[in-house]
């Protein structure tokens, strides 16, 4: 899950953006949104062992 999360901050402020975002009227809360969701998988990674864990977050 950590990695997860890494790759998601990643993908949203490196080079390699998003197109999903990138191309939303108004990408910056969808943005914030993944950054947190990133953030969250990294700082919870052994927490978060399941697919229920992981949708309760979402």
């Amino acid at each position: 899950m950590g990695y997860a999360g890494t790759e998601i901050v990643r993908r949203v402020i490196g080079f390699a953006h998003l197109t999903d975002l990138t191309t939303l009227p108004a990408p910056a809360p969808a943005s914030r949104r993944a950054l947190l969701l990133g953030r969250e998988l990294i700082l919870r990674r052994e927490e978060l062992s399941t697919a229920d864990h992981i949708r309760a977050l979402v």
